[in-house]
């Protein structure tokens, strides 16, 4: 199978087709633990309302809520060990951040959503659920948040049939709309992952993408969904007048009447402006069972180039790269690791492209900069070979102008050990990445 883009600019929303369940039926137990179910998005908490646990009020630096995301929006009561959400900071007053973390659980030294003064936009973060059931929000600066439910990832108590596993890849440029026509108002886009080939019981059922939007002539948004149905009500992408704005995130993919598996991407504002999509990884279920797991390591700063953590002591110059081998594990074989990207401190308007660090550095952006603006995307990096020599690790390009870069790590996607069948597991997984590194045609 090869990958391919089917880009239609139409008005209607609504395909015909059937959103992907989370998975086959299967016996339930210890498999679902850190595989991925796709929940119903919406919004679950919102401080303009005082809804989810917000106080109606705008949070303020010293602010901290705890917001309940079990049995809400499509998530279980139980069996429950992370959940994806998209976090949108509105109107801003200050600039500042937000940390998201496990409630009940120390205060991480990390942030999940980075944000400058008078500025709306958004990053999807993937949180460990506390044992109350809960997520934590913790916010230096001045501004109103909303909390968006996106999907869940299952721990070794859930019932029911099991997740699928994620397997990280090299960034793929599938939907460029300055290479056709803008998206004008209401106007959607259907990115197509090609007629996956299923008789070996291995189905996509949600992808990692990075959606950005820029050339917007006023603040407008983006939403991302399965296709099927109406848009959601909520914003995947908030984008400021003049502004490239990136959010990397999780959308469930549906198969449509041409038997393709897809999402939809539309401009749900009054604005026209231009959209660019690039796939990260896919999320596949199999009749054998899981092939990877999420395993979480709790929020940890990995790199921090202001303080040399990680990575040299010095802003990251023009046309540069850093790199960091992946760790060395003795209980799983990781295919690659989660987690947050920021640029601090830019010097001017530039872009950073993170990959596994092979030679073929992929013609992608996984966060866009402006001068001295700190800006914060999730982000999903596989594990690849520098060299033929090396050890597997990841690497970070700097496209322009110099900035401090800041990679803080939330979990690995990894094969684990003492999984049954962890060859063969571990040959699926390769499968999966060989199917979808083919580059889309156009």
């Amino acid at each position: 199978m090869k990958l391919s883009t089917v880009v239609s600019v139409c008005t209607a929303a609504v395909l015909t087709g059937t959103v992907l369940a989370a998975a086959p039926a299967q016996a339930a137990g210890a498999e679902n633990a850190g595989t991925y179910y796709n929940a119903t998005p919406g919004r679950i908490a919102d401080s303009r309302y005082g809804t989810g646990g917000m106080p109606k009020a705008r949070l303020v630096t010293g602010s901290s809520v705890s917001i309940p995301v079990l049995g809400r929006s499509g998530v279980p009561a139980t069996g429950v060990s992370a959940v994806v959400v998209n976090l949108t900071a509105i109107k801003t007053s200050t600039s500042g951040w937000v940390t998201a973390y496990a409630s009940r659980t120390a205060k991480p030294n990390t942030s999940s959503l980075n944000f400058g003064a008078n500025w709306t936009g958004a990053t999807t973060s993937t949180v460990d659920v506390g044992a109350d059931g809960r997520i934590k929000l913790d916010v230096t600066g001045s501004l109103d948040l909303a909390v968006d439910i996106i999907g869940y990832y299952g721990s070794a108590s859930g019932t029911g049939a099991v997740g699928a596993s994620f397997v990280p890849m090299d960034g793929t440029r599938m939907v460029d709309t300055r290479e056709t026509v803008a998206l004008r108002p209401g106007q959607s886009v259907r990115v197509s992952l090609g007629d996956w080939d299923t008789t070996d019981g291995m189905v996509p059922r949600a992808v990692r993408t990075n959606v950005t939007a820029l050339s917007s002539s006023a603040s407008g948004w983006l939403a991302t969904w399965s296709g099927v149905g109406a848009a959601p009500a909520t914003s995947t992408v908030n984008v400021v007048k003049g502004e490239v704005s990136p959010n990397s995130t999780v959308v469930a993919l549906s198969k449509g009447s041409a038997g393709e598996y897809g999402f939809t991407v539309k401009n749900t504002s009054n604005t026209t402006m231009h959209a660019l999509v690039d796939i990260e990884g896919l999320y596949v279920t199999s009749t054998d069972g899981p092939f990877s797991v999420r395993i979480p390591t709790g929020p940890s700063r990995i790199i921090d180039t202001r303080y040399g953590v990680g990575a040299p002591k010095a802003k990251v110059a023009a046309g540069r790269t850093i790199r960091q081998a992946a760790p060395q594990l003795d209980w799983i074989f990781p295919l690659g690791f989660e987690g947050t990207i920021t640029g601090a401190a830019p010097l001017g308007t530039t872009w950073l492209t993170a990959w596994g660090g092979d030679p073929y550095r992929p013609t992608t952006s996984s966060l866009n900069l402006v001068k001295g603006v700190n800006r914060a995307n999730g982000m999903t990096l596989s594990y690849g070979m520098q060299t033929e020599d090396s050890d597997p690790g990841f690497a970070i390009y700097n496209a322009a102008a110099a900035t401090d870069v800041i990679v803080d790590r939330t979990a690995y996607f990894g094969l684990t050990i003492d999984l049954p069948a962890f060859a063969a597991k571990q040959k699926a997984a390769e499968q999966v990445v060989a199917r979808a590194a083919a580059r889309p045609t156009r």
